[in-house]
């Protein structure tokens, strides 16, 4: 076994005591007459005859005079807070309750733990997120109303090459018009095998112009690992670009070859073809997570969830004239939906188009980016430019090494979230003043979180107190569908939600993260890792 430091200060084999009986007379001179709220006083003015603890947290009880249990805690105050204790005292005496009034047979895993009060916060007020928000916008509306307001703004940048507002609108519809000419219904599937590039955008758009959803392919992701996605999903019709062409036999359906915004096929296409018009509850995109255990997961994500999460999170950056978004992420990774749309149709910015997360060393030349999003481990091998503003991260846990990465000047914020809550679900800035790593924050404008006893029956879960660590759960309007074609994993995942009064959104369903997490008592939240085995690796998932 490896060697460890001893700490003197601390008990080498155990750190928590519970004396009954005799002793905790002893220890306090008037036992029978004083009760735990006047002896927590008496202890925190120096009285009760200790002034040290012996270790890190001592319970004295026994039976007083009135026949009931009476108790003080001794703790060391450099580990808990007075408020802890209190509040562990409260829901002992809530469980001590419980378990009198219980019969003999009782599961008392399944007993009340939390004092009125406390489930009261944890429930509501920790969840008190509901905001007014467009219901029926969808991700392509919000894009068309920017082109319409600037046409000959800046829209797109890729190297030297560029779109404006105006001309991304035109070469999205028309690709758009293409696909509807050949069918393309609201919820249908359009696959997008495409590499970084303007075309890449106009590709996205265009397919949700059209009305359906898209599925991004890597072109650098073996074969085998596309043509399961795009069968799974049922795509008939499939984007690429011409260089992929000598390559694509894999693909049975009707593909359109992008060698550029004017692409002949797409810029002979009638425009005037009705384009359908999709509601916000249907799909945008399907994005699969994981399958290195086997068979890979599809997410099925509607408008109405990403529209919620960008009003809620892209609303909060101001866009000032010149104001640059670095789009580093692949398009495969659903962070790059928030980047790409809170920049065109939340902010109205410029989209710099960046190969990957290392591309970002290269912004020291003078891209102008103010605004950059990536995953933490990034921020450690990347030099964050001066010249940004605002830095996004989240896909994963956040770092000393990473806050110490970006320059004081630059606002950095923690993110968390999950595919299946349509990209982020909490946010916080981080301070930087190095006592401790932040947190992951409060739940986003209608998004509710609920942390639930993972050892619990989940056909009547148990809420966690504040401070407890369980497996987090996230209801709200952001939450996927399901898994495509995958029922089991979907009911699994998606729970019928069991506190839906505490859900204005009405959706009816919680998304059981499989992360551990704790309520702080400010109503933040602390991310405390996996309650599995799976890990995450640049913010994709590996079980």
């Amino acid at each position: 076994l490896p060697r460890r430091a001893h700490d003197a200060s601390r008990n080498a084999v155990f750190q928590t005591m519970l004396n009954w009986g005799v002793e905790a007379d002893q220890h306090n001179d008037a036992a029978s007459g004083v009760s735990l709220d006047d002896a927590l006083e008496a202890r925190a003015a120096g009285g009760g005859g200790h002034r040290d603890a012996k270790v890190d947290a001592t319970l004295w009880a026994s039976v007083g005079a009135s026949g009931g249990i009476e108790g003080l805690f001794d703790f060391c105050t450099a580990l808990f807070a007075r408020e802890s204790v209190e509040r562990l005292a409260a829901r002992l005496t809530v469980l001590a309750g419980a378990l009198a009034d219980a019969p003999s047979d009782a599961d008392a895993w399944a007993l009340p733990l939390m004092p009125a009060d406390e489930a009261e916060r944890v429930l509501r007020t920790f969840n008190d997120s509901g905001v007014a928000c467009a219901t029926d916008v969808c991700l392509h509306d919000l894009v068309a109303a920017q082109a319409a307001h600037t046409p000959a703004a800046a829209a797109l940048e890729w190297g030297v090459a560029e779109l404006t507002y105006g001309e991304l609108a035109q070469c999205s519809e028309r690709v758009a018009a293409w696909l509807r000419a050949r069918g393309v219904v609201p919820d249908g599937v359009v696959a997008l095998q495409l590499h970084r590039s303007l075309e890449q955008v106009v590709g996205m758009l265009g397919v949700l112009i059209a009305g359906a959803a898209y599925l991004p392919l890597d072109p650098k992701w073996p074969l085998e690992r596309r043509r399961f996605m795009a069968e799974d999903a049922g795509c008939a019709h499939l984007v690429a670009q011409s260089v992929h062409r000598p390559a694509l036999g894999w693909f049975g359906g009707t593909t359109l070859t992008l060698d550029g915004p004017n692409d002949a096929p797409v810029r002979d296409a009638a425009v005037l073809v009705p384009l359908s018009r999709a509601a916000a509850s249907n799909l945008a995109y399907i994005i699969f997570t994981s399958g290195s255990t086997g068979r890979p997961k599809g997410v099925a994500v509607s408008h109405a969830g990403v529209v919620n999460n960008l009003h809620g999170v892209g609303g909060r950056y101001s866009c000032v004239g010149g104001s640059a978004f670095g789009l580093s992420t692949a398009y495969t990774f659903d962070v790059s939906v928030y980047n790409l749309f809170t920049c065109l149709g939340v902010l109205g910015g410029r989209c710099v188009l960046l190969r990957d997360g290392a591309s970002l060393a290269m912004l020291r030349a003078g891209a102008r980016v103010t605004h950059l999003a990536t995953v933490p481990s990034v921020l450690t091998i990347a030099h964050i430019p001066a010249c940004a503003r605002h830095v996004q991260a989240g896909g994963e846990a956040m770092t000393q090494r990473a806050v110490e990465s970006v320059p004081s000047s630059t606002l950095l914020h923690n993110y968390y979230g999950v595919t299946e809550l349509s990209v982020w679900a909490m946010r916080r800035p981080v301070e930087r003043d190095g006592r401790r790593l932040p947190s992951i924050g409060r739940p986003l404008p209608n998004v509710t979180c609920y942390v639930v006893d993972p050892e619990g029956d989940l056909r009547s879960p148990q809420l966690q107190p504040v401070g407890v660590f369980g497996e987090l759960w996230l209801g709200g309007v952001q939450v996927a569908r399901g898994y495509l074609q995958r029922p089991e994993k979907t009911a699994e995942a998606f729970v019928p939600h069991p506190w839906p009064q505490t859900d204005p959104s009405g959706h009816g369903v919680v998304y059981r993260t499989g992360d551990r997490a704790r309520w702080y008592a400010d109503g933040e939240i602390e991310f405390g890792g996996r309650i599995d085995f799976q890990v995450k690796l640049r913010g994709q998932r590996v079980e």
